[in-house]
This record gives C-alpha cells, structure tokens and sequence, in this order.
C-alpha cells in the first residue's frame, strides 16, 4: 500500500506538471478562449442573467420534444454559441491550483488501486485500463 501512495503522489505531480504545461507553455487549450473586438458588446447583452451555462440559441426547460426537434431541423447549418456565464470575475489560483494537484493524486491513487488488483499486470493491461 506504501507503494502506491507513493506511486499516486508522484504520479499526480506528473499529471499536473503535463497539465500545467498544456495551459501554459503550450497553450493546447487557446482555441476554447479565444478574444473577440467584441467583447464588450457580448458582456452588455448578457448583462443580467443568471450564474450558469446557456446554449444559444436554446429552448425552456419545460419545452416538449417536437419543440426541440423542430429547433434542431431549424438549427442545423446556423451558427450557436455556448456560454458559461459568471456575475463576477474572482482570482482564487493558489485553491485552484491545489485542487486540481489534490485530484490528480486522487486519480493517480484509483487508477494504481484498479492496476494492483490485475491477475497478470502486463503492458497492454495497463495501456488499456489508462486509456478507459
């Protein structure tokens, strides 16, 4: 067991090193946050909703399935946006750093506890039960 809280405390220090450099050096996740000139004229038309996530455009909750299916039809080939909208922009990196470490650990330990309960821990086992 010694072994693979070490092995999950290491491991997750190497899943977030790759994390960190994939939102950093990297900058593999860019396209999800790219800037637009306008910006500010976004910001004003959304100015007073709710905390959340919004597709646009969408349907009530209460709508029924012809009311969807005729959104889809109506949809398709158009252009849609998706929103995560938030009241108030707040810097807490110090908690989000921790956590996402404390997760990956986390991970790192399941994964290693799924492995160690293999009959045959061979390469391929292992590939495969990661890549589920």
């Amino acid at each position: 067991m010694k072994k693979i809280l070490i092995g999950a405390i290491v491991g997750g220090i190497i899943l977030f090193i790759v994390q960190m450099l994939a939102w950093t050096v990297l900058n593999l996740h860019q396209p999800a946050y790219q800037y637009t000139p306008k910006q500010d004229t976004v910001l004003a038309a959304l100015n007073g909703l709710e905390e959340g996530g919004y597709i646009v455009p969408g349907l009530p909750a209460d709508a029924t399935m012809d009311q969807h299916d005729a959104l889809m039809k109506d949809m398709e080939g158009k252009p849609y946006a998706t929103v995560q909208y938030h009241k108030a922009y707040k810097m807490h990196m110090v908690s989000s750093i921790v956590k996402g470490l404390v997760v990956n650990i986390i991970i790192v330990l399941l994964f290693a506890l799924i492995v160690s309960g293999f009959a045959a821990v061979r390469f391929g086992n292992v590939l495969l039960a990661a890549l589920f």
